[in-house]
C-alpha cells in the first residue's frame, strides 16, 4: 500500500515536470547574440606594405588619386559558430566613428560590402595582398550609412551577408567610403574604433530559434505520468478501502432510500439514530393530522353514539337527530 502512494507520487513529480520542461521548450525563443570581430585591420593606399592589425583605429578613407578612388579601407572578420541555428531575423555591423572628415562632394556615405575570401589575417594583411583577391570583394553594397558626426555609433544591416556566410563558419566585410559629386581633389575619412579599444566594433545579431522536437514528445512522456498517477491513487484508495472495511474501521450504511454509504462505526451510529430520530417525527406528525381530520369532519350521535359525517342532519345507524 505504500509502494502505490510513493509510485503515484512519483509519477505525479515526473509528470509534472516533464510537461513543465515540454511547456518551456515549445515557447517560441529568440536569442541575442553579439560578437566582437576575431580580425579587423586598414589597407593603405599609400603604403600597400603596411600591415595596420595592431591599430586601436579602422580608417574609412576616399581619395581622387589612389587607386579604385580608395585611399584606406577597414576589413572586419567575425567568428559565427556562436550563433545557434534558427532564422537570422536581424543583424547589423555597429562601428563607433571617433573622427570624420569631408570635402569636395555633396555627401559622404560608408558601404558595407561583402567579402567571399575568409583566409585573410589580421596580422598578415596588406594593400598589395588585397589585390591579390579583390574580385571576392563584393562590388554591390549590403547597406550603406550616411557617416557625419564623430561620437556616434553607426549602424549597417548586414543580415542577407549572415544568411550567406553562416554555414562557413564566419563573416567578413570590407567598409568603403562613397561620394556623391565627387569634386576634383575631394577628400573623406572616417575613423572608427578598432577590437584593440574601449569600443570596439560589434556584431549585433538576433536569432528565432525552432521549436524543439522533442518538446511534443515531453508532453506526451508527462501526460502518461500523470495518468499514472491518477491510476495508482485510485488502486491506493481503493486498497486502503478494502483495507479498512476488512479491519472493521469502516462499516457499510443502507438508508431508508436504498443508497449505500461508508463510514466509521461512530458515524453509521449517528446516521442510524439521526434516521429513527426522523422517522419517528414523522410518525407523530401523521397522527397528529390524522387526529385533526376525524375530530372535523366527525360527529358522535348522541343516542348511538356512533361516528357520522357532520353534514348530515340524522344519524345514518339509529336515524336519531343531532
Amino acid at each position: 500500500m505504500k509502494a502505490l502512494a510513493c509510485f503515484a507520487s512519483i509519477a505525479l513529480i515526473c509528470g509534472l515536470i516533464l510537461i513543465g520542461i515540454g511547456s518551456f521548450t515549445r515557447l517560441p525563443q529568440k536569442e541575442h547574440v553579439i560578437l566582437n570581430p576575431i580580425a579587423d585591420a586598414t589597407i593603405l593606399f599609400r603604403e600597400p606594405d603596411k600591415n595596420t592589425g595592431q591599430s586601436d583605429i579602422l580608417i574609412s578613407g576616399y581619395s581622387e588619386s589612389s587607386t579604385w578612388n580608395y585611399s584606406a579601407i577597414p576589413f572586419l572578420m567575425f567568428d559565427l559558430t556562436e550563433i545557434p541555428s534558427g532564422t537570422v531575423e536581424y543583424a547589423s555591423l555597429n562601428l563607433y566613428a571617433e573622427n570624420v572628415t569631408f570635402f569636395g562632394g555633396e555627401t559622404f556615405k560608408v558601404k558595407v560590402c561583402f567579402c567571399t575570401n575568409i583566409t585573410w589575417s589580421e596580422s598578415g594583411i596588406t594593400y598589395n595582398e588585397v589585390l591579390d583577391f579583390s574580385s571576392a570583394i563584393r562590388e554591390e553594397a549590403t547597406d550603406t550609412q550616411a557617416v557625419s558626426t564623430s561620437g556616434l555609433w553607426y549602424a549597417w544591416n548586414v543580415k542577407s551577408d549572415i544568411e550567406q556566410a553562416l554555414p562557413y563558419g564566419k563573416l567578413a566585410e570590407v567598409l568603403l567610403v562613397q561620394i556623391e559629386k565627387a569634386q576634383t581633389d575631394s577628400y573623406a575619412a572616417a575613423w572608427f574604433a578598432s577590437k584593440e579599444t574601449e569600443n570596439p566594433p560589434k556584431l549585433d545579431v538576433l536569432v528565432a530559434i525552432p521549436e524543439n522536437p522533442l518538446a511534443l514528445w515531453l508532453f506526451i512522456l508527462g501526460f502518461a505520468a500523470l495518468c499514472l498517477a491518477a491510476l495508482l491513487y485510485l488502486l491506493f484508495r481503493k486498497h486502503t478501502h478494502d483495507e479498512d472495511i476488512r479491519t472493521g474501521k469502516l462499516v457499510e450504511y443502507v438508508d431508508r432510500n436504498g443508497s449505500k454509504s461508508y463510514g466509521n462505526p461512530e458515524q453509521v451510529r449517528r446516521w442510524k439514530e439521526q434516521e429513527e430520530h426522523e422517522k419517528e417525527l414523522e410518525r407523530l406528525e401523521a397522527g397528529e393530522r390524522e387526529t385533526v381530520i376525524k375530530e372535523i369532519v366527525k360527529v358522535r350521535c348522541r343516542y348511538c353514539g356512533q361516528l357520522f359525517d357532520s353534514t348530515l342532519d340524522k344519524c345514518p345507524h339509529c336515524g336519531g337527530k343531532r
